[in-house]
């Protein structure tokens, strides 16, 4: 699958996206930076993120011919992208995982998160499955490649995360979490992550716990199932 068409045509040095041969992916990995690039300076890392994230997929069974590759940015500059340069490529972008088709997208790092989903703590909400911007796909976040160079323990974080994702990728379904039929919500941001699932389903029930049955009174609701 050539994928020259997904590119800024006008630069210089072009990072196109790496689809497996069949065109077509079970995971998407999106990284901010090109770690699976080759140019001037060697990539992100001087090639050493891409080696490394190669490494991790291969130490999780994970196949790389059923593993797509991009970057938000789709051509290298050595300083900083523009918001408009930027807006360009995610164009390009979008049009690559809509062809990829990916059953899940892994955001390596907080840019390639936010490029993703709404603005949320990668930090806080690692290893959780969400709606990606990208056609509703299951999207999990985990920290960058390159993040193993600065905290060598979080390799073993990075690879568990890898293999959940992998674990949910024969199927564009979401599932409710793992091992669990239920899952317990305490904020916000974890009543938005379930609302995600439970729009991909055809039915939904609601069941409200309260104190007793005088909800116009003294008796509190106590929480609400759906």
């Amino acid at each position: 699958m050539s994928t020259a068409k997904y590119v800024c045509s006008d630069r210089r040095i072009t990072v196109p996206p790496l689809a497996p041969p069949s065109g077509k992916a079970k995971m998407l990995i999106l990284t901010k930076g090109p770690t699976h690039g080759e140019h001037g300076d060697g990539g992100m890392n001087r090639g050493g993120a891409k080696r490394k994230l190669v490494s991790m997929l291969t130490r999780c069974d994970i196949p790389l011919n059923e593993v797509a590759f991009a970057n938000l940015s789709c051509w290298y500059n050595k300083g900083e992208h523009t918001a408009e340069e930027l807006r360009e490529c995610r164009t390009h972008l979008a049009e690559f995982i809509e062809d990829v088709d990916p059953n899940i997208i892994v955001a390596m790092g907080t840019e390639a998160f936010e490029a993703a989903h709404s603005p949320l703590s990668m930090y806080l909400h690692r290893a959780d499955l969400f709606k990606s911007r990208f056609g509703g796909r299951k999207l999990l976040a985990t920290f960058s490649p390159g993040m193993v160079f600065r905290e060598w323990d979080k390799q073993k974080e990075i690879e568990g995360d890898l293999a959940k994702a992998w674990s949910t990728a024969d199927t564009p379904d979401f599932p409710l979490t793992m091992r669990k039929d239920y899952f317990v919500c305490t904020t916000h941001e974890q009543v938005q992550a379930a609302l995600d699932y439970l729009s991909t389903r055809p039915i939904s029930s609601v069941d409200i716990e309260t104190e007793g049955f005088d909800l116009f009174g003294q008796d509190e609701i106590l929480c609400v199932q759906i």
